[in-house]
């Protein structure tokens, strides 16, 4: 049996590096500007325009709890929008390129129904991992980013 391949978008925040599947994703913009929004959750850095599409750009930092909540992002990662969902994307601190993985180099997380619903959100974010030549990738789960902010 064919081992199935996948490509992801790669790219790193505070020194991680993720992977989130293209076929997520519409756009990666360099050149943005954000408008906060006040009394907005943490997550939420603020809203950005584009071409009269008006996208919530989430804090992957605030999102996962790592590095510098306040540290500027370099890219913006936008992403196809589903049925009944709100445009948004994740800001990053670097864009890597597109990484071609098939399914036996990616551990899927088991998930314990009685961890804490937090972890438990958590680990529905980060989907699995993957050993790449020189680092590990968390692979993420787009849809459920936008999900974990409106449950809190």
């Amino acid at each position: 049996m064919k081992d199935k391949k996948y490509q992801f978008c790669a790219f790193s925040v505070a020194d991680h590096l993720f992977g989130i599947n293209i076929h997520d994703i519409s756009e990666i913009k360099d050149e943005f500007s954000i408008t906060p929004v006040h009394h907005a959750p943490r997550e939420i850095k603020g809203l950005v325009n584009i071409r009269g599409q008006v996208y919530l750009a989430l804090n992957l930092r605030v999102i996962l709890q790592i590095g510098n909540s306040n540290n500027s992002a370099g890219r913006l990662i936008l992403f196809k929008p589903k049925i009944g969902q709100d445009l948004f994307g994740i800001l990053v601190d670097t864009h890597n390129g597109v990484v071609q993985i098939k399914e036996s180099q990616i551990e899927y997380h088991q998930y314990d129904q009685s961890m804490p619903s937090e972890m438990t959100m958590k680990r529905a974010i980060a989907i699995g991992i993957c050993k790449l030549e020189s680092k590990l990738m968390t692979i993420l789960n787009a849809a459920n980013l936008l999900v974990s902010i409106q449950q809190d």
